[in-house]
């Protein structure tokens, strides 16, 4: 096999893997787990927090995969998200001592 084609194969098994990466996202955002767990890596990788860090560079990189394969599951994360934290404030409310 010359380098040319191996070139070329290598860069074919790439995109096969980076569309079983996408398809995996895409499958994972179809559940409300899937979503909590995605929310929290994006939230635990300060992905919206300026100024950007290396540490954002993990969360940038799956908001960009989870906009090319589904952008509206990601505002479905963020309602979910909102919805559970007004949950947790009904059945915790701050203490008013606390505040």
């Amino acid at each position: 096999m010359d380098s040319e084609e191996r070139q070329k194969k290598l860069a074919e098994r790439s995109k096969r893997l980076r569309e079983r990466e996408l398809n995996d996202i895409s499958k994972v955002l179809k559940t409300p787990e899937g979503r909590r767990l995605l929310w929290r890596i994006l939230t635990e990788a300060e992905t919206f927090i300026a100024p950007a860090t290396e540490k954002q560079i993990v969360g940038m990189r799956l908001f960009n995969d989870i906009m090319l394969v589904a952008p509206e599951m990601f505002l479905q994360m963020q309602r979910e998200y909102r919805s559970e934290q007004e949950s947790l404030k009904k059945e915790f409310p701050p203490d008013p001592d606390e505040l």
